[in-house]
């Protein structure tokens, strides 16, 4: 499959439309409120100076409370936190109708999110998901990476991202919550959902510049094969997986102490004499290959 690495996001027609809305609304009412205060402005006595200047404070107060309300009739802003920001990254999925965009470092959806994400595929919807490139080392099962890719969605890998946002055409939120199962159920989050179209032209400028980036890459089914590995402490050959570079046996010796300065005999990912650690598992030379995305 063929992937386009630029994606160029746009502000939501839908917005548009609303902000367009608005505007007539408000400049019908502003016409009646004009209109009204030129009608009172000349049955006021003009030598009534203090009722000439209450009139125009009532006038301005009026103004202001019209224009709040309006605000809060086409924009809606709210603040989110734990499970309202796993219900409102599904309704953000299950309610696009031409695209979504999910930003997260780490991945690990469930199957839950990601048979909701294959269905909006199914459905026409464009999807575009965006990690660090380490997530598939750490933290997703390569088996939900392929089927999301084999689904049609459209992966992208950047060594330093560390940004939470998620869109479709109308909606967006951004907080601190990943795409992570214990994010959602053993973390305390916090973020907030809107759709106002200011806060999208930031966030849209902000994806595509990540997806321009010279060193964000497609995530292929590769990335998410198992890879080889090897102990740190016995040199044993594992499964590659940077937060777990140790072995079950030598894990088991570690977990007695869990001293995360202990000093190993090898790299986790090539095998070569190194002083790794369970936080560094990686000897220079492969630390750098992991950061550019090789």
């Amino acid at each position: 499959m063929t992937v386009q690495k630029e994606k160029h996001f746009v502000a939501p027609s839908l917005s548009l439309r609303y902000v367009s809305t608005s505007k007539y609304i408000f400049a019908a009412l502003l016409v009646i409120l004009v209109e009204w205060l030129h009608y009172e402005w000349y049955h006021l006595n003009s030598s009534n100076v203090i009722g000439n200047g209450l009139f125009l404070i009532f006038f301005y107060v009026i103004s202001v409370a019209v224009v709040d309300w309006l605000r809060k009739l086409f924009v809606d802003d709210r603040l989110l936190k734990n499970i309202e920001l796993r219900n409102s990254i599904s309704k953000i999925i299950n309610r696009a109708e031409d695209y979504i965009c999910l930003v997260s470092p780490y991945l690990n959806l469930g199957n839950e999110l990601t048979e909701s994400i294959i269905k909006a595929v199914g459905k026409g919807v464009e999807v575009t998901l965006i990690h660090n490139s380490r997530a598939v080392e750490q933290n997703s099962p390569p088996a939900e990476i392929k089927r999301l890719l084999e689904a049609g969605c459209h992966l992208y890998h950047h060594p330093n991202l560390h940004a939470k946002v998620y869109f479709n055409e109308r909606y967006f939120m951004m907080g601190s919550v990943n795409l992570l199962i214990g994010s959602f159920e053993n973390s305390f989050e916090l973020g907030m959902i809107s759709n106002d179209r200011n806060w999208f032209q930031q966030i849209h400028k902000y994806t595509n510049d990540i997806l321009a980036s010279d060193i964000t890459r497609p995530t292929t089914v590769d990335d998410a094969e198992p890879r080889a590995g090897f102990c740190i402490r016995c040199k044993s050959e594992i499964r590659y997986d940077y937060s777990h570079p140790y072995c079950s046996n030598c894990f088991k010796s570690w977990a007695v102490q869990k001293d995360t300065t202990s000093k190993e005999a090898n790299c986790h990912h090539c095998g070569a004499e190194y002083e790794a650690t369970i936080n560094e598992p990686l000897c220079a030379g492969c630390a750098k290959g992991a950061v550019s995305g090789q």
